[in-house]
């Protein structure tokens, strides 16, 4: 087998051209990186600052060494260790695939820095929508190995593959890849057509569209002071329109625990503290059946549902019905979309 040992970089010095980077990532490189977020890929621009912002804490040691432990590494020794070790019996250089998402870039950061300090070849499929973001981030590993030569040595190691997932040549690109373990973010067509042209002995890891639920427990509403119950009502509004308008795992069904007229009750007192985010309306203007999710729950109320909207003009729609209400609704109406398309509204 070919030995690689004049490759290898002890993770301690990855981690300190990492942290270099995080020092590099200037309010500028920010700028950038939200700028071509919005322009390309359709972002809200505060998401996209917010998004910017994360990627330099990403880079920085105290963020990466916890994954180290996670990967069940005593200490930095231990993982160089391995490294080595791993170096020694591949025929190639170790390397890992990671598929980005449409709606962040942050999942192949992440993925691509741990992969280096874990000393591992990249190649990153981004998506359309934040390729040139991810190269913004790139930039700043450029910019520091103009002086250092393992900045350079890591910057080489990130292979960057901008192929559309269902062309041909991607399916030749990807089954040639020399890789172990693939990281695949995204929707579920990607993600499925991806896992179907990596070469077979390969370890996926998936991270498509999921979905989580919320549980309302009417006994425990009450017992919250009104400070409580604000951040309650602000993570509810979040989750339901900041976050999963990028249909991320926020719930897409809810359960109350309660007597109906109790969780009723609980539920305006929900809504009617919860405090509208500007642009909530541009949020479910960029999801397709949002809109028409929010038309067909009004005609649920015929079915015994009851509707609880959000304080001052805000965008959250929430509908309660038992049991038997969503059987009897299911019978004699349409049924919705697909469980993504219930950006700022929410069945319990």
């Amino acid at each position: 087998m070919t030995e690689h040992i004049e490759e290898l970089i002890h993770p301690r010095d990855i981690l300190g051209v990492l942290d270099a980077c995080a020092r590099a990532w200037s309010p500028t490189h920010i700028r950038a990186y939200a700028d071509v977020l919005v322009r390309e890929g359709g972002y809200v621009q505060g998401d996209a600052l917010e998004e910017a912002g994360h990627i330099g804490l990403i880079m920085t040691p105290r963020y990466l060494e916890p994954f180290v432990r996670c990967g069940g590494f005593e200490d930095l020794e231990a993982l160089a260790a391995a490294i080595e070790l791993d170096v020694r019996q591949s025929p190639t250089r170790p390397a890992i695939f990671v598929l980005g998402s449409g709606n962040t870039g942050l999942p192949l950061v992440i993925n691509a820095v741990v992969g280096l300090v874990a000393g591992k070849t990249v190649f990153a499929r981004p998506s359309r929508r934040n390729v040139d973001a991810i190269r913004t981030w790139l930039g700043v590993l450029d910019e520091v190995g103009g002086s250092e030569p393992v900045a350079q040595a890591l910057r080489e190691r990130i292979v960057l593959l901008e192929l559309d997932h269902d062309s041909a040549e991607y399916g030749k690109a990807l089954a040639r890849l020399p890789v172990h373990q693939a990281y695949l973010w995204g929707g579920a067509e990607a993600i499925r057509e991806t896992a179907a042209v990596l070469p077979p002995d390969v370890t996926r890891c998936c991270f498509g569209p999921r979905t989580g639920v919320l549980v309302i427990e009417c006994a425990h509403w009450e017992s919250l002071d009104d400070a409580a119950k604000r951040e309650y009502a602000r993570a509810v509004r979040d989750n339901l329109l900041r976050f999963d308008a990028a249909l991320c795992s926020s719930p897409t069904l809810g359960i109350v625990i309660g007597e109906r007229q109790r969780a009723r009750a609980v539920l305006d007192e929900l809504t009617a503290a919860i405090v509208p985010e500007p642009g909530e309306r541009d949020r479910l203007a960029r999801l397709p059946g949002a809109n028409a999710r929010r038309r067909d729950m009004r005609g649920w109320v015929s079915q015994g549902f009851s509707l609880h909207r959000g304080s001052e003009g805000s965008m959250v729609l929430l509908a309660l019905g038992t049991l038997h209400d969503y059987h009897e609704r299911n019978q004699y109406l349409p049924m919705g979309g697909t469980y993504h398309d219930t950006a700022g509204s929410l069945e319990l």
